[in-house]
């Protein structure tokens, strides 16, 4: 299926554009610019506890769950330092910045949802991120209401770039991987919605890399695919 995926043409892209009853997305570094914060305060963190700043570590993170975080981690560092601390510490800072200057919202988000929500196409969510964590960007974004399922980090055994979230929320859409697209700007985001047999769009977040998959500048574009 990965295969056929990246041999279409053209012309059977813009017909299985046709066939689209969902579109599953991911969020962070997608709908929010929240993947450069992180990486301020992974910078912070790792000062703090005299770890050396591992650039590739920070972008090789993205769009990993606890269990696959923590095993790159210490990968890259050999330390006894606990990794939930560290992580759960980062991602308070990042919280808390959040909390006091807003959610930063992607270009183009909005307008899709509504297009979307306009057009009967149903909407899922597949985050690495908790889903504490998830549910409370969506709250303060105002856009909880447009998801009809939602698949969180802590929902799966294997984070991306494992297909099982991806799959997890096109059992909750009803609907099979021909019906659907994949939203993503990781490397790792990808290569999971390959491994799933569904077509992805990436909209890069300023890390880029080698894929076959659909280039976008923004969310907006994504309307211009139907």
């Amino acid at each position: 299926m990965e295969f056929l995926l990246l041999i279409l043409s053209g012309k059977q892209l813009n017909h299985l554009i046709k066939m689209l009853k969902g579109v599953i997305f991911d969020m962070d570094g997608l709908m929010f610019d929240t993947e450069r914060l992180s990486s301020k305060m992974w910078h912070k963190i790792l000062t703090k506890y005299s770890l050396p700043i591992n650039e590739k570590f920070i972008i090789s993170i993205r769009g990993l769950n606890f269990k696959s975080s923590k095993e790159l981690f210490y990968k890259y560092y050999q330390t006894d330092l606990e990794f939930k601390k560290i992580k759960d510490e980062k991602n308070q800072m990042v919280f808390d910045y959040i909390i006091s200057h807003g959610i930063p919202v992607k270009e183009g988000l909005y307008e899709l949802l509504d297009f979307l929500k306009k057009n009967k196409i149903k909407i899922a969510l597949a985050t690495s991120s908790s889903r504490a964590v998830a549910n409370k960007y969506l709250e303060l974004a105002g856009i909880d209401s447009y998801f009809n399922a939602k698949v969180f980090g802590d929902e799966v055994s294997k984070g991306k770039p494992d297909p099982e979230i991806f799959l997890k929320a096109l059992a909750k859409l009803q609907l099979t991987c021909d019906e659907s697209i994949v939203l993503e700007d990781s490397k790792n985001g990808i290569n999971a919605a390959l491994s799933a047999g569904i077509r992805p769009l990436w909209i890069p977040d300023g890390v880029y890399f080698e894929t076959k998959a659909k280039r976008l500048k923004s969310l907006k574009e994504v309307i211009k695919e139907f």
